[in-house]
């Protein structure tokens, strides 16, 4: 499940990213559980079985929600320098498609996971 992948991350990586933790699970593991539940047509988070991965599609649109998650102004506290290196960039479709594509599906497997979009 996404939040293991979470975990299994900030284990490995804690020297580094400890400080993104709170991003990582306020932010990143909602929005990425919201595409997942979005994409099987759940609404109540009562139905909801977390997920491991997102295809390719909906990855794209996890990544749109989150780049739009940061920059609503009730949000400046995630947009802020503390959280810089977990925010993601708004980029054109084509862009961002490519940006998947080479740098976060990493087996290229056509899915995104939580531990591919946290590499």
């Amino acid at each position: 499940p996404f939040s293991q992948q979470a975990v299994a991350f900030l284990n490995a990586y804690w020297p580094e990213v400890s400080s993104q933790a709170e991003f990582i699970f306020t932010v990143a593991w909602e929005v990425i559980k919201y595409a997942d539940m979005n994409s099987k047509g759940i609404s109540l988070i009562y139905q909801y079985e977390e997920g491991n991965d997102l295809d390719f599609d909906i990855g794209l649109y996890f990544y749109e929600q989150l780049c739009k998650f940061v920059e609503q102004p009730k949000n400046a506290k995630w947009a802020s320098e503390e959280f810089a290196m977990s925010q993601p960039t708004m980029m054109t479709a084509i862009k961002r498609k490519q940006e998947l594509r080479e740098k976060v599906d990493v087996n290229f497997d056509g899915r995104i996971s939580m531990l591919e979009y946290l590499l």
